[in-house]
């Protein structure tokens, strides 16, 4: 680890590059950077960390300006696609971050611990990201969270699965089995 003089706790927040998942995190780390005082270091991919940046360059108080006035670092990796090939398919981005994106964000975070002096306190990620994420930094001496940016709803359906497919409601694929409202999930 680093030799940091700061004694602000650090987290590095790696984002899922989708509009849907950027906009949550980016609140947490608001709150943990203004209420909580911590240093945000904010991982995206390079190419949604562009359009970001471009779609925000026009506002008077856009995402990039607030990010600097509150202390957060917005950083980006390569997620392994080519500039001009579709972030659409899924299967295909994500099967190109989990083979691409370990081993640029692990030397990010070592140039942040060694270069600055600067020791990362903990690692939040996305929970799409999460598999990749936690994987190629297990060997990091971090506290490690899983951030969940979509409705709680939409977690529980997740989290009751296994009983909805026992009990005949959904298929083993998520299928329904019947066209009808399912009023079982808590």
């Amino acid at each position: 680890m680093g030799h940091s003089l700061n004694k602000k706790p650090i987290a590095v927040m790696v984002c899922f590059p989708a509009q849907g998942h950027i906009n949550p995190m980016f609140q947490l780390a608001k709150k943990l950077a203004v209420e909580e005082g911590f240093s945000i270091v904010f991982v995206n991919t390079d190419y949604q960390h562009q359009r970001m940046v471009a779609a925000n360059s026009h506002q008077k108080s856009n995402l990039v300006t607030e990010a600097k006035e509150i202390g957060i670092r917005l950083l980006s990796i390569s997620d392994g696609l080519d500039l001009h090939e579709s972030r659409n398919q899924f299967s295909k981005m994500t099967s190109s971050m989990e083979s691409t994106c370990g081993p640029l964000l692990c030397k990010l975070i070592d140039e942040i611990q060694e270069e600055e002096g600067l020791d990362v306190t903990c690692l939040i990620v996305d929970f799409i990201s999460a598999s990749w994420v936690l994987e190629a930094t297990k060997h990091l001496d971090v506290s490690r969270g899983v951030f969940w940016a979509a409705l709680n709803a939409t977690y529980s359906t997740f989290y009751h699965a296994p009983s909805l497919i026992s009990s005949g409601i959904i298929t083993s694929n998520g299928v329904l089995t019947e066209h009808r409202m399912v009023e079982y999930v808590p």
